[in-house]
């Protein structure tokens, strides 16, 4: 499943950018197909869909900042990068695409945006001083590089009342106290903010609600601006000018029926079947083409000498890794076997034939002016799909591009003709990815057989 497909792509990890480790975890993990499962609504999923694409967006930030400063990029920095976006409120969803919604949106969730009409509500919170749980004590020291953290304490306060807050005498005296009117100062001020952030969001006009007759409350009073409150046709502002407001009172309309629990009703016969397809999908996954032939087998040589048993996936990311870091010029295939943990099975020098034997082939076959290893490839297909993966080879010639996918299959060579048509939708998705972005054709599709040494064209329709 999912977890066995993640484990398998961790041996890829150190070859690839962390946005390509987050899309490929993302699609090992089948996270996209998740998330559409969880409904209820096609709405509702495809929100999870844009928010999947915005988190990708923020990795592609990431990627970036690095660029601009020269400092090197990696998974565990993506993730202190992300953690840093959230303790800054800065970790945003995707919108919800429809200029015409109306957004629900919390009021840290405004940052950044803006609205033709925008409703503010719950003004009249109470505040929620951060006094209890785990709260940072900063130093009054300035941050010295030697020693980062001098100075700096995490402080954890059980909150021992729990959803009491009055009549309790001890509960009263700590919140008098210094560390609880700092903690109320802090909270003023994060309100402040929050308040600036959500009553600047409108573009044409700006409703303030309240509750019953209550015109203000702790949270609306910290601006300490009761002018803000709408009580005739118009406001005057403090600089002398006015602007154009209206105060209504809604009430209950009593015509109204009352409302009825609801009851969810059972249809008697279930519903057709509704075939959704995943938001984003690997090549990989795509069925084989009924359609697809084989065109012309080379053979390499002899089969690669294989000791004990071993797992043909976990092989076959050991020899993609061996081909990659050789056309990179890194000839270290020993480290790279036993870091996968087959230099038992497969020597190195093994491995490395399988290189040259593949390599000599294709300059005296193919005549590439350029080879692109673990090459990536993404574009949106004719059923609206995010297909995203990588090309174990390309091949750039003047005439257009050659595809090659290595597979370690173990099976015989009379099986090759029926391994490779098994994988023709992977290449017709890698093919269709390649023209799209390129405006190129591609001449030839092909599965190199590393350990039974074949070179299987496979024609697609």
């Amino acid at each position: 499943g999912a977890v066995a497909a993640l484990a398998v792509a961790r041996a890829r990890l150190r070859f690839l950018t962390p946005v390509e480790t987050l899309r490929l975890a993302l699609d090992a993990g089948e996270v996209a197909q998740a998330a559409q499962r969880w409904g209820p609504t096609s709405q509702r999923s495809q929100h999870r869909a844009n928010n999947l694409a915005a988190l990708l967006a923020h990795a592609e930030d990431y990627l970036e900042q690095c660029r601009a400063q020269r400092e090197p990029a990696t998974a565990t920095g993506l993730v202190l990068w992300l953690q840093a976006l959230a303790e800054a409120e800065e970790d945003t969803q995707a919108d919800g695409g429809d200029e015409d919604a109306i957004q629900l949106v919390t009021h840290h969730g405004a940052k950044g945006l803006e609205w033709p009409l925008v409703i503010a509500m719950d003004l009249a919170s109470e505040l929620k001083p951060r006094l209890w749980g785990l709260t940072v004590l900063p130093s009054a020291q300035p941050l010295s590089l030697d020693d980062p953290l001098a100075g700096r304490q995490l402080r954890y306060w059980p909150p021992f009342f729990g959803s009491n807050s009055t009549g309790v005498e001890v509960l009263d005296v700590i919140n008098a106290s210094t560390e609880g009117e700092a903690a109320r100062a802090r909270e003023t001020q994060e309100a402040k903010r929050l308040l600036y952030v959500s009553l600047t969001r409108p573009r044409d006009a700006l409703i303030l609600t309240r509750e019953g007759k209550k015109a203000d409350g702790p949270w609306m009073n910290t601006l300490n601006a009761v002018w803000m409150l709408p009580s005739c046709e118009e406001m005057p502002l403090p600089d002398g000018d006015t602007i154009p407001t209206r105060l209504q009172a809604l009430a209950v309309d009593s015509s109204m029926p009352p409302q009825v629990p609801y009851q969810p009703e059972w249809p008697d016969t279930p519903p057709a079947e509704t075939v959704l397809l995943s938001r984003r999908q690997s090549p990989s996954a795509f069925p084989p083409l009924a359609a697809a032939t084989i065109g012309e087998v080379l053979t390499l040589g002899e089969r690669l000498p294989l000791v004990g048993s071993y797992d043909p996936a976990i092989l076959g990311s050991a020899l993609h890794a061996v081909i990659a870091c050789r056309l990179l010029g890194h000839a270290d295939s020993a480290r790279i076997l036993a870091e996968y943990g087959v230099a038992e099975v497969l020597s190195s020098a093994a491995a490395d034939h399988c290189y040259e034997r593949l390599l000599a082939l294709l300059y005296e076959r193919f005549k590439p002016t350029a080879l692109h290893p673990e090459h990536p490839v993404r574009f949106v297909n004719s059923d609206g799909q995010i297909v995203e993966g990588l090309i174990d080879l390309l091949l750039d010639s003047p005439e257009g591009y050659i595809v090659i996918d290595h597979k370690a299959s173990p099976r015989a060579r009379d099986d090759w003709q029926e391994v490779a048509l098994a994988y023709s939708g992977q290449l017709r998705a890698y093919a269709e990815g390649v023209t799209r972005a390129s405006g190129r054709p591609v001449l030839g599709t092909w599965i190199h057989f590393g350990v039974t040494g074949g070179l299987v064209e496979v024609c697609l329709p």
